[in-house]
């Protein structure tokens, strides 16, 4: 086969007097036509009133445009019921979704908007929103607000940067000095103000009725002296005191997060038992492999559609490919190369668990020698996670 332009250019990017000086990067050509990537279009950033919001929905920080985009598909036809926010009031890792209180009449029951919410491919968590504040509105710590303030917004930006780079977040740092036990008397304050309630934890018979117990979780990202654990015991502590009710790690009847993301705090009950990323049957994973949501992502911005051919030259256990077949219900052709003649395998032994073997073919090979496998103006689409990318 005679090389392409671009075969040609990675033979001349190994070279050794390139990598030694490498030429300035060109400037990114704009996308022709009139296409429009998946998510473009979303609003983000805006304050959508709280006492509106119904739903936060949890995910990848970098990626709440694409999870606001596909919320707004699924309710298509509440578009004049609900308004959608990617990273409301500038909280990062979230997608806010409100019930227009103008439209919808007073006896409209939003359960039907979350049962639609636990389709999501793009998402990891959806919760029923309580309540959010910032760390620097907490009375406490041993530091001055402002300098408290200013090492808490250092934070988020952190938190942020470390979580879109794949980084865990870095241990507390002592000049954020905000406690725990700050945030216990906080959270115990706004409940005693009945600044928010919890629907569930209160009992349905409060002359005697069951009580529910409850599971109290938090993920944290950012610099604080107070750890995800803590969080946990003092927050959990003063919705224990407040309702009267029992806290159980295993078999709970409720599951309250606590999301702790640089400066800001959120409150809001789980509505999945698992993480929706966790969907398929793998018979085999590699040590580290992608996420089925951010598969899905990736096909959306590839445009992926029904009838297409998709090619993952580093398919790994085949996620990508195995997405785009769940998701299309196998009305796709998947092609998936792998060097490593186990991860191959793997992929294979995958894609017959879930029934996708028909549409979906794997290869050992090396992706320079892709051309043997799919010739010229075969591929729809190329979509991959470059491997140390």
């Amino acid at each position: 086969l005679e090389r392409t332009e671009g075969e040609a250019a990675h033979e001349r990017r190994q070279a050794p007097a390139f990598m030694r000086n490498p030429p300035p990067a060109e400037a990114a050509g704009e996308v022709s036509g009139d296409a429009q990537v998946f998510g473009d279009d979303q609003e983000q950033g805006s304050a959508p009133e709280a006492e509106g919001v119904s739903f936060l929905v949890n995910a990848q920080m970098g990626t709440e445009q694409y999870v606001a985009a596909e919320i707004v598909e699924l309710l298509e036809s509440l578009e004049d019921l609900v308004r959608v926010v990617a990273r409301p009031w500038g909280l990062p890792g979230f997608v806010s979704c409100s019930v227009i209180r103008s439209t919808a009449s007073s006896a409209y029951d939003d359960r039907g908007i979350e049962e639609k919410l636990l389709e999501l491919r793009s998402a990891l968590y959806v919760l029923r929103y309580h309540h959010h504040f910032q760390l620097t509105d907490v009375e406490g710590g041993s530091s001055g607000s402002k300098a408290r303030k200013e090492n808490l917004e250092d934070a988020s930006a952190k938190a942020e940067a470390s979580a879109e780079a794949g980084e865990e977040s870095s241990k507390a740092a002592p000049e954020a000095k905000l406690s725990a036990e700050d945030l216990y008397k906080h959270v115990k304050g706004l409940l005693v103000a009945k600044k928010f309630r919890i629907a569930a934890l209160e009992p349905a018979d409060p002359a005697g009725g069951k009580r529910p117990s409850f599971r109290a979780s938090c993920n944290r990202m950012g610099t604080h002296a107070f750890n995800s654990a803590e969080v946990e015991r003092e927050v959990g502590g003063a919705l224990q005191e407040y309702f009267d009710i029992v806290a159980d790690m295993t078999n709970f009847d409720v599951h309250v997060r606590v999301e702790v993301v640089g400066n800001w705090c959120v409150i809001g009950t789980q509505c999945n038992t698992k993480d929706m990323s966790l969907r398929h049957k793998l018979v085999f994973t590699n040590r580290v492999t992608l996420k089925s949501n951010l598969a899905y992502i990736m096909l959306r911005a590839a445009n992926v559609k029904a009838g297409d051919t998709v090619l993952d030259p580093f398919c790994g256990s085949g996620t990508v490919i195995l997405e785009a077949a769940e998701w299309l219900k196998g009305k796709f052709t998947g092609i998936g190369l792998d060097m490593n003649r186990k991860s191959v395998n793997g992929a294979v032994a995958n894609a017959a668990a879930e029934g996708f073997q028909s549409c979906c073919r794997f290869h050992c090979s090396d992706a320079r020698a892709l051309r043997k496998i799919c010739p010229d103006e075969s591929v729809d689409a190329l979509v991959t996670n470059v491997p140390w990318g």
